[in-house]
């Protein structure tokens, strides 16, 4: 019993001070946290979430290797009909998608796990750079269950996290969550050529999370080089200038 609960105590450690660096950007913070679930790891080998934040934290260090070997135990470990397996697989799948030629590898398992949000987000976005693709990428994310996975107040039992730009974005309530995949559902009709007649960021669930939002949005439509509606909707979406430039150069390559 020792190893296994010392273990979950690592874990609550590395968590906490990973939350002080992802808030307060203290690098000796990533470090203990690196540590703490490291021991957690060692401790207790057979825990899929030491692996899987393990995976998470390579991820953001951009050490895919490692990253990808971290999440495929994770998964070995974790049976997959569950929450905690779609977790893990959208995990894994966020490293694939990084990697050459890993991309349909990568949507395979987001649209496998389309009823957990995380996933369906991501393969939505996944497609904004592929024009032929924006019916299948409003698919994605048009489920009911959707909605109704995230109702409610207060914190997420899972957090999200994206690495985007060499920063981390969090959306750890219900309803900044709600507010991203509202935002991404009316970004990703506008590519597709309807522009939406709702208002955009100005819900009650998007308070305080704008800037987030745009951070995390913008970069995707300014990689989305092969879709030429990506310039008009990245200004729609207020993105700042430079970025609605880089969309334009890599639309017109």
């Amino acid at each position: 019993m020792g190893g296994p609960l010392l273990a979950r105590w690592h874990l609550d450690q590395g968590d906490q001070a990973f939350l002080a660096f992802a808030k307060l950007g203290d690098e000796g913070q990533i470090q203990r946290a690196g540590q703490a679930w490291q021991r957690a790891k060692d401790l207790d080998p057979q825990q899929p979430e030491a692996h899987a934040r393990l995976g998470f934290l390579a991820d953001i260090l951009d050490n895919l290797p490692t990253a990808e070997a971290h999440w495929r135990q994770a998964a070995r470990l974790t049976p997959e009909n569950t929450p905690q397996g779609q977790g893990i697989r959208n995990g894994l799948a966020n490293v694939l998608a990084q990697e050459p030629g890993q991309r349909q590898a990568a949507l395979a398992m987001y649209d496998a796990d389309r009823f957990y949000p995380r996933s369906a987000l991501e393969a939505a976005m996944l497609r904004w750079e592929t024009p032929e693709q924006m019916g299948q990428a409003q698919d994605a994310i048009a489920e009911p269950a959707l909605d109704t996975s995230l109702a409610g107040e207060g914190a997420s039992p899972t957090p999200w996290g994206f690495k985007e730009n060499g920063a981390l974005l969090l959306f750890e309530t219900r309803a900044h969550q709600r507010c991203l995949l509202t935002t991404v559902r009316v970004t990703t009709a506008h590519l597709a050529g309807s522009p939406p007649a709702a208002p955009l960021l100005t819900g009650a669930d998007c308070q305080g999370v704008q800037a987030s939002v745009r951070d995390l949005l913008c970069p995707r439509l300014a990689a989305a080089r092969a879709n030429p509606r990506a310039p008009a909707t990245a200004s729609w979406l207020g993105c700042p200038k430079e970025s609605q430039g880089r969309a334009t150069q890599k639309g017109s390559a």
